[in-house]
């Protein structure tokens, strides 16, 4: 592929994953005032436990197979009915550990919620992302894009439906995502033609353990991605009860809007590093995206800096609004978050998935030490600072830890934007008056990113 044509591979995929992030990540945006008004705090809460708890299992109990099958599809070793086949056992495999974690757990705490339910959620996830990632994998970004955008339109149906006409609370919020989980996957087997991948006589031993291989050291790696993002839940309940965990939930909310950009990026990016990885200009090509990704976090979160006190007075219900001197540093969080994650990429493509597992772990413990450390003298504040410093140390491990991989150069430029964005998040913590000069940081911030743009698209042709 000639040079300018990987960039552009890159950017029609970004602008196709675009259509389905933009749109289903708005319309859950546009969600959250349902939610703080529809729900208590305490009612909330329990729903942010539960997503979380589910975020853990899945990964674990579905053996990390979905990236396996994204990098799979795209290699053309095994067949594509080999692939879809294969995995199709999976679920049913590790349906039963599903139930009986969580009639473990349901013994030692209300869920609120029957387990049958949940595992039914648990066996859709689990054939959603297979199918998601396989629709990737076979070319269908189209029906990919599509799908991100039905199902958000189906679960905000029913959640006004469930919430706020039958006022059913927290069963409501799940029965939604049940139903928005079935439409999708319906839509994804009938439109990407999934059904005709399944063919019984295609099992292949030798794709489940290369897979198997290629997955398992990926689980320990998912399971301290989620303690780095999610461990502060259970900290939050043992320190401060579950009323402050429905307004933590609230405030990791907003910080999605900065995932928006990462994910839309991330599902096109997979797909470029892969393709590119040990080409001639491999490493000015992943320092170009570095940048470019660099930037438009940095830009973007600064602007929210500027604008957060103004929309959360407008949207969110007053009983959630505390959550402004919480929520800077979650963005800061999200920022570092995703370029650990892109850089995380280089042991996707090399398949030395290992190096990702180690970094993670040393971001886990982080997280924490962190939380025992932090909650206790500064609450809520304190968990999101401790997110923002573990995932920070994991992108800083990543990068030496991929160096002899591709090299990714760190710049002084780069350290003084983050010390101005830390400078905001501070000043936002502290007091939301000081609008001017969060304006006068963001100028400044967008200031250095067009000088360092114009020094990038330099010679490019």
């Amino acid at each position: 592929m000639s040079k300018q044509g990987k960039y552009k591979q890159l950017f029609s995929n970004s602008i196709l994953y675009s259509i389905g992030n933009f749109g289903s990540s708005a319309v859950s945006f546009l969600l959250l005032p349902l939610y703080t008004n529809a729900l208590t705090t305490g009612q909330y809460g329990y729903i942010d436990i539960i997503q979380t708890l589910i975020d853990l299992l899945l990964p674990i109990l579905s053996l990390n197979f979905a990236d396996s099958i994204l990098r799979y599809t795209l290699g053309g070793k095994h067949s594509n009915k080999s692939i879809m086949t294969s995995v199709a056992i999976v679920p049913f495999m590790t349906l039963p550990l599903f139930y009986l974690c969580l009639l473990l757990i349901s013994r030692m705490t209300n869920l609120h919620i029957s387990p049958e339910l949940l595992t039914f959620i648990f066996f859709l996830r689990i054939n959603n992302d297979y199918f998601k990632q396989f629709s990737r994998g076979i070319n269908k970004n189209i029906i990919f894009a599509l799908n991100d955008i039905i199902y958000t339109l189906v679960f905000a149906l029913f959640n006004l439906l469930f919430l706020l006409y039958l006022k059913i609370g927290i069963s409501g919020y799940f029965f939604s995502m049940v139903i928005a989980l079935i439409v999708s996957n319906m839509f994804l087997i009938i439109f990407s033609r999934i059904y005709a991948y399944f063919d019984f006589q295609s099992f292949s031993k030798d794709y489940f353990k290369e897979s198997l291989y290629y997955s398992f050291p990926l689980i320990p790696n998912t399971i301290m991605w989620w303690v780095m993002n999610a461990i502060d839940r259970y900290f939050i309940l043992f320190f401060l009860g579950v009323e402050s965990n429905g307004l933590y939930g609230i405030a990791y909310k907003l910080p999605s809007i900065v995932s928006i950009v990462t994910t839309i990026f991330s599902k096109a990016w997979q797909i470029s590093a892969i393709k590119e990885y040990n080409k001639a200009d491999t490493e000015q090509f992943y320092n170009r995206v570095y940048s470019v990704l660099n930037s438009i976090l940095v830009i973007f979160v600064s602007l929210m800096f500027c604008i957060l006190p103004l929309f959360l007075n407008l949207f969110i219900g007053s009983s959630f609004r505390d959550v402004v001197h919480i929520i800077p540093f979650l963005f800061i969080s999200v920022i570092f978050s995703s370029l650990s994650g892109f850089v995380g990429t280089n042991y996707l493509a090399s398949m030395k998935t290992t190096g990702a597992v180690k970094t993670s772990i040393v971001g886990g413990v982080a997280n924490i030490i962190g939380n025992l450390l932090l909650m206790p003298l500064i609450g809520l504040s304190g968990a999101a600072l401790s997110t923002a410093l573990s995932f920070s140390i994991v992108l800083i491990y990543r990068i030496y830890d991929t160096r002899k991989l591709i090299q990714i150069h760190i710049t002084k430029v780069e350290i003084v934007k983050y010390f101005l964005l830390t400078m905001q998040a501070t000043l936002l913590t502290l007091n939301t008056n000081y609008y001017i000069f969060q304006i006068i940081i963001f100028l400044f911030i967008f200031l250095i990113e067009i000088k360092h743009y114009k020094k990038l698209t330099r010679g490019f042709s």
